[in-house]
């Protein structure tokens, strides 16, 4: 594989506030940079028979922003950020326009600093916590699309199964807290069961890098009640 230069440049960077209007500020911006930390939590336990158990990993991201100050502008970035303080809003972010990935979810707003030296070119550095993550979505890739059917050979109506019908390898999140069983399908025409331990509303999401579809089910399942996407 050859040498693969990624930039930032010509890109674009947008975000919906609560009133569902998509807000273009991808001139103000001169870094943006999607950082991400990990929390472990234990350590590492060796048991008898050699095998080993792993710190439980909590990652958590951040929406990075350097950004020219528009506080002259009602409109500008800095008056949305202000108008939203505090509220969470969809973002999305393409790095630039060379066919890469778009980076979207949620994020809570938060104002950075306003001002600065007298007569000067003025920034402010932003971090904006994700609060929901979406998985990158690469241009002209389809996403999956997937079935949710019972499988009706647990009795106690708590087994999904999923199949990926196209758009395959595709990783499959079952929506509980138990992640352990997520997975991912080698081909078409796989099919993963999963039991929930939890019940109540869960849902499954099905993502490739041409991004990611959903379907909510219904723990345990009752004749009639899974609901559509």
């Amino acid at each position: 594989m050859s040498i693969t230069k990624s930039r930032v440049k010509k890109g674009k960077l947008t975000f919906t506030g609560t009133d569902g209007v998509e807000v273009d500020f991808s001139c103000q911006p001169t870094n943006v940079t999607i950082g991400t930390d990990y929390d472990e939590s234990g350590d590492t336990v060796e048991v008898l028979c050699g095998d080993t158990d792993v710190p439980e990993v909590t990652t958590s991201r951040k929406l990075k922003v350097t950004a020219i100050q528009d506080f002259d502008s009602p409109e500008g970035f800095q008056a949305f950020l202000l108008a939203n303080e505090g509220r969470v809003v969809e973002f999305e972010w393409l790095p630039n326009a060379d066919g890469g990935p778009t980076f979207s979810g949620t994020v809570q707003c938060r104002v950075g600093d306003i001002g600065g030296d007298v007569a000067s070119s003025l920034t402010s550095d932003l971090e904006l916590p994700i609060s929901r993550w979406d998985p990158p979505q690469w241009p002209n890739i389809p996403k999956p699309v997937f079935t949710v059917a019972e499988d009706k050979t647990d009795t106690d109506r708590k087994t999904a199964k999923v199949t990926i019908t196209s758009g395959g390898p595709a990783a499959i999140g079952f929506g509980d807290t138990d992640t352990a069983d997520d997975t991912v399908a080698t081909a078409d025409g796989a099919a993963v069961t999963h039991k929930y331990t939890e019940t109540g509303e869960l849902t499954i999401t099905v993502s490739n890098k041409g991004g990611g579809t959903t379907q909510t089910v219904t723990i345990p399942f009752t004749d009639g009640t899974r609901k559509a996407p």
